[in-house]
């Protein structure tokens, strides 16, 4: 399966170039990128390298990136062969997904525009993940030219009202997503992006990932994928917005008092930086630990003699 020829590649000149053609193949190599899929995780997941070894590090980036290779090849032998269906489809949200995680921009970019809305308007029969697809890919053009919403607008008006109506929920909070970044309405912004916020758009009790439940079915492990991909990136664009706000935050005030007598302050800088985070509380910054974090870069400074307040440097 390792050598099996790319019809891209062969072009169906090289010997056994048409093979990802056939559908019982194109299945079979499905089944041979799934074990190396649950390998892949079992190995490296659920921990978020928070202390990875660079070995381990790099050893992680290229097994990702060559199962993310191994699944480019089979969306060629799926799109040549004019396949729609169930099968196809997983293929491609599943790429999706994983192209999002393992944080490959190009793989990204290069499988949103056959899956939304091509793959999913020719496929017949249910959808569960369209919804978190759109979801995501929209969040995902946020992020990736944030702070510009050009690319999100061209790819938001690209999809079509039988996938997204733009009266339902899921559209609504999109819109307002954008309009608070754009208009820097960082607390509204902060409050859109909760988990909670996630799980009422996609009706879903909990967002709860468990890598080790990838292999329980198919279906079970492409929505697991689906809530950590968009979890992943929602959480990247509030890094993206805390780094805008900071520096509003640097360049109108010199001063905050951030200690267990100045609550109300606490609470504006969590929220307003989005401290919080939806992946793990593990994660979750506190207020004091972020303007700590920002004094070895110059960006802040104890104030002497007074406990807890903190003298903000002025960006130049």
């Amino acid at each position: 399966m390792d050598l099996i020829a790319s019809v891209s590649r062969s072009s169906g000149l090289e010997k056994g170039g048409d093979d990802l053609k056939n559908f019982k193949l194109q299945e079979e190599y499905r089944e041979f990128i799934q074990g190396k899929l649950d390998q892949l995780m079992k190995q490296h997941y659920p921990r978020r390298f928070l202390q990875e070894k660079e070995s381990a590090r790099k050893q992680r980036i290229d097994s990702q990136e060559n199962l993310l290779i191994i699944f480019r090849k089979l969306r060629e032998g799926v799109f040549a062969s004019k396949r729609s269906d169930v099968f196809a489809l997983e293929v491609y949200e599943t790429s999706f997904y994983l192209s999002v995680i393992f944080e490959s921009p190009k793989q990204t970019a290069s499988i949103i525009p056959h899956l939304i809305p091509t793959v999913y308007e020719s496929t017949p029969g249910p959808r569960p993940l369209c919804l978190a697809s759109l979801v995501l890919s929209t969040l995902y053009h946020l992020f990736a030219t944030y702070p510009s919403q050009q690319t999100f607008r061209q790819h938001l008006d690209a999809i079509p009202p039988s996938l997204l109506n733009r009266n339902s929920k899921a559209a609504i909070w999109i819109s307002s997503v954008a309009r608070s970044l754009r208009t820097q309405n960082y607390a509204e912004f902060e409050r859109l992006s909760r988990q909670s916020e996630i799980q009422s758009i996609l009706d879903e009790e909990s967002l709860d990932f468990q890598f080790a439940n990838l292999s329980i079915s198919r279906s079970h492990a492409s929505q697991a994928l689906a809530h950590e991909a968009i979890l992943m990136t929602l959480d990247a664009l509030r890094k993206k917005a805390r780094a805008s706000f900071w520096g509003v935050i640097r360049g109108a005030y010199r001063e905050v008092s951030c200690n267990s007598n100045f609550e109300d302050t606490r609470s504006w800088l969590s929220r307003s930086l989005c401290l919080e985070s939806i992946l793990s509380e593990d994660l979750t910054l506190e207020p004091e630990a972020w303007l700590a974090e920002e004094s070895t870069v110059g960006h802040t400074r104890r104030k002497e003699g007074v406990e807890g307040k903190w003298i903000i440097c002025k960006v130049r």
